[in-house]
């Protein structure tokens, strides 16, 4: 099989577990020297990196929060390093925390719409900050954004999060305008529900509801979603920005969430 990432270096925040780390898996196995970035779970993330290497990769986990824009610098500095190469491929995974407490939209206090939309926001942000400068000096780039469909289809009690979302999707759009004039590209997936460390409590029974209104009949898994990434980040996919690709099985089709 074709490694479609031959040569090439991506970053991917929030790689140590779910869609992150089986973007780092994928990215890597297709000839991507690929640098991680997490917060917390330091075993699991030196985990990742050892089956990635393991399997004939190239892989480094880095400690750092995607909103801290001196932790994210200095992210591209060690990536850059251990890896031989200049950042070409940026998956912002990484989501920005924030006390998110589900209630109706009139009643989350200002403070707690600020924390939770400003973080989701800078978590996308500061590591294009950090990255697309370089990018933009090469005259060359890719950016994915992995965003939900929530932007689009939200859920009672979950506002800041569809505004959050909805607010991604904006500047994937803005992004994309902006920079394909200087030859880089920035595109988005859509994920519905994927069986990640987040998603575990669901109960069974709604776990197979929800299979049973999707189309092809199963829940999405973390690789689901980081073909995705990888089909965006691919040269195949050269003329393609400002997209933004649903990956739910079919489900909005029949108007599910």
């Amino acid at each position: 099989m074709k490694a479609l990432l031959a040569g090439r270096v991506a970053l991917v925040t929030g790689g140590s577990r779910g869609i992150g780390a089986a973007t780092a898996s994928l990215l890597a196995g297709h000839g991507a020297g690929v640098a991680f970035t997490y917060t917390r779970s330091e075993d699991r993330a030196e985990t990742v990196a050892a089956e990635i290497a393991a399997a004939g990769g190239r892989a480094v986990a880095i400690r750092a929060d995607a909103r801290d824009a001196e932790a994210m610098a200095g992210a591209v500095r060690v990536a850059e390093t251990a890896l031989a190469g200049p950042i070409d491929t940026l998956v912002l995974n990484a989501a920005g925390g924030g006390d998110l407490r589900p209630g109706p939209a009139l009643s989350q206090s200002p403070e707690a719409w600020r924390a939770f939309v400003g973080g989701q926001l800078d978590a996308a942000l500061v590591p294009a900050r950090a990255v697309v400068p370089a990018m933009i000096a090469r005259g060359q780039g890719c950016v994915v954004a992995v965003n939900s469909g929530w932007s689009r289809h939200p859920s009672p009690g979950f506002s800041p999060v569809a505004v959050a979302k909805g607010a991604l999707d904006a500047l994937v759009r803005s992004l994309a305008v902006e920079l394909g004039p200087l030859g880089i590209r920035v595109n988005a997936v859509s994920p519905g529900m994927v069986l990640t460390e987040l998603s575990s409590g669901m109960p069974e029974e709604a776990r197979r509801a929800l299979a049973a209104r999707t189309p092809m009949g199963r829940v999405a898994r973390p690789e689901d979603v980081a073909g995705a990434i990888l089909l965006l980040a691919a040269g195949e996919s050269g003329f393609v920005t400002g997209a933004s690709l649903t990956v739910d099985g079919g489900m909005t089709l029949q108007g599910g969430r």
